[in-house]
């Protein structure tokens, strides 16, 4: 808040809870006109599940999201204090073309060769909705679609990340090997 607040980005300082009932705080600001929730611990990999191996990779499911996604994941304490956010033009996924409103296989398959190509070991996506998702899952990685994208572009292997919070937030996040 205090860097955001530096720099002329309006910020304010959030406080709720966490699936079972842990304090948390994140934060709202105000970019290109619109109001996101921003969890910057969350988005820490060395802050994440530590048996799911992120490392200290960084994670953008809660970047620039709704007032909808926050909900989804936390209790806002004095909710109606602040403004309800809807905008997605400075999500994370969205601006970079990482947003799916349907299953687009050769989207998919696009970012997953780029990604082997250039030495990038995870590739984050996010759906629209949760039906979106779960049948982007589906034909991903249950029955292979991913594995295969991955070796036929050179990698050895590819799995998903899982926790309840990329799934209440319809990101799928891809681990290459």
């Amino acid at each position: 808040q205090f860097l955001l607040n530096r720099m002329g980005i309006e910020c304010t300082y959030v406080r709720g809870e966490c699936p079972g009932g842990e304090g948390h705080a994140w934060n709202l600001m105000k970019l290109e006109g619109d109001y996101y929730y921003v969890d910057v611990t969350w988005d820490d990999g060395s802050n994440t599940d530590k048996s799911k191996d992120s490392g200290n990779e960084i994670c953008y499911s809660f970047f620039c999201i709704t007032t909808d996604e926050i909900l989804r994941t936390r209790n806002i304490s004095d909710a109606e204090i602040y403004p309800v956010c809807t905008a997605k033009k400075c999500n994370y996924h969205y601006r970079n073309g990482l947003y799916f409103k349907t299953f687009d296989a050769d989207k998919i398959k696009k970012l997953l060769t780029d990604a082997v190509k250039k030495g990038i070991k995870t590739v984050q996506i996010k759906c629209e909705t949760k039906a979106l998702y779960d049948l982007m899952y589906k034909r991903m990685l249950t029955h292979g679609g991913a594995r295969d994208i991955v070796i036929e572009a050179g990698g050895a292997s590819v799995e998903s990340i899982e926790s309840p919070s990329y799934t209440k937030l319809h990101v799928i996040i891809f681990k290459i090997s």
